[in-house]
């Protein structure tokens, strides 16, 4: 396995892949203009939004591989590990985009925003495909961003920039909810498969050895990152995926109390909760009764 080249920084990417930029915490890059290198797994530590239009290379993302063969949207966050290991053949890096350090957002109105663009924490195998026009749409907010930064560095600089990479960032976002309406049928069957994944994990009683049902888990058997899958599951049932769990635990706690005699305690195990305080505090913070009373009323 090759070694992993780490880019710390704005100012480190912009040097290893010769480009000109004059503000330290943002940039916009054409990597046309990058001499031609050797693969390598690069290792990010900061945001990025590239565009690849056209027949393109794989980038690999973990044990996964994209192919981008059309207009394609590709969005990095800081720690994320992307690239090919080295082939021993030269290519040319292509496509152009936005680099960020998460700093710019700070003290803005942005900052109080990027927790909600969730599309960061996706895999590169769920990137977004645009059509021409939305393409055409994103590279005018590259231009936007670069157009301020053309201006000069001021103390106004960081407020008007951020403003621009907002305005990119709800692009994103408006984009990928498209993707989703455009592939309700696979999202479909990914909403099933979720839910029977999640009765399978009670049935084969998973919860004893692994405790609480997370999303994460589920995300990993589906080979689908924690976030996509949450998107797709409140895009497909109205609910957030952890309240979609929520759910499942309560009407199972409800079914073994009514339709069994195990005690609080042991049910509290069965579901994954660590001690029985926890179950009592869900329960009841669910139906306003503990699970004894709830008990009780239903053979009064």
């Amino acid at each position: 396995m090759s070694r992993i080249v780490k880019i710390a920084n704005v100012i480190d990417y912009n040097r290893l892949y010769s480009q000109p930029g004059s503000h330290p915490m943002i940039n916009v890059v054409d990597l046309s203009a990058a001499q031609p290198r050797r693969h390598t797994r690069m290792y990010f530590g900061f945001y990025g939004i590239f565009l690849k239009e056209g027949a393109g290379d794989e980038i690999r993302y973990g044990l996964d591989e994209a192919d981008y063969r059309a207009a394609t949207l590709l969005c990095v966050r800081p720690g994320q590990i992307i690239g090919l290991e080295d082939t021993g053949k030269p290519y040319q890096p292509e496509g152009r985009g936005v680099i960020f350090h998460a700093g710019l957002a700070r003290g803005t109105a942005l900052g109080k925003l990027m927790r909600g663009y969730s599309f960061f924490s996706y895999e590169l195998t769920e990137a977004l495909h645009l059509s021409g026009r939305e393409a055409g749409l994103i590279r005018e907010s590259f231009e936007a961003v670069r157009n301020q930064l053309e201006g000069g560095v001021s103390k106004h600089t960081k407020r008007i920039v951020a403003r621009e990479l907002q305005g990119l960032l709800e692009y994103c976002r408006r984009f990928y909810n498209r993707q989703f309406l455009t592939r309700s049928d696979t999202n479909r069957r990914l909403c099933t498969r979720f839910g029977e994944e999640l009765d399978a994990y009670f049935v084969n009683r998973l919860p004893l050895s692994e405790g609480l049902p997370t999303v994460r888990f589920f995300a990993e058997r589906m080979h689908l990152s924690a976030a996509y899958l949450q998107d797709v599951i409140e895009e497909g049932t109205g609910l957030p995926a952890g309240e979609y769990i929520s759910r499942k635990l309560l009407g199972l706690a409800q079914h073994r109390l009514v339709h069994s005699e195990k005690t609080v305690t042991l049910i509290a195990y069965e579901l994954g909760f660590k001690c029985p305080q926890d179950f009592i505090r869900f329960f009841q913070q669910r139906t306003g009764y503990t699970p004894k009373v709830y008990r009780q009323r239903q053979y009064p």
